[in-house]
């Protein structure tokens, strides 16, 4: 046997055991996937259940309603709380909300707005429980008439 007939016999056991361990790799990984990251949903939906019709105009002190949602993907039971703030307080409150794995949240969440003026942020925060910083934002503008 020649010294090209070694080498090539031994780039054929080399590539045939490089081919055998991405088999192997294929195989582990489709048997064995990772096991999704944990998440929670957090959305807002206008009064009519639809991600439309959000409240933009109203007057100063009128109650105004939007539909609050979560859906909680994580591993196990979760608590949250959603807080409403527009420039300052806090002035809605939705919780505690206890939710199992894949479990859904809707409900309709009132705030008014006292203060006159355009282009006010009115933010949604949501909270699990035991944590200073909230875990998902969401906001909307609104122009409120004296």
């Amino acid at each position: 046997m020649t010294g090209r007939d070694r080498l090539n016999r031994a780039l054929a056991i080399f590539l045939g055991l490089l081919v055998l361990g991405a088999a192997v790799a294929v195989v582990l990984v489709v048997a064995f996937p990772a096991p999704p990251e944990p998440y929670t949903e957090f959305y807002i939906l206008g009064p009519g259940g639809k991600a439309a019709g959000y409240p933009g105009e109203f007057t100063a002190g009128s109650e105004q309603t939007v539909i609050v949602g979560i859906v909680s993907h994580e591993p196990e039971s979760t608590t949250y709380r959603i807080d409403v703030e527009a420039g300052g307080p806090v002035i809605a409150r939705a919780g505690p909300i206890v939710l199992a794995p894949l479990e859904q949240y809707e409900r309709p969440l009132v705030f008014k707005l006292d203060t006159a003026g355009s282009r006010q942020r009115v933010t949604f925060l949501l909270y699990k429980e035991g944590e200073a910083e909230s875990y998902r934002s969401l906001y909307l503008w609104v122009d409120v008439t004296p």
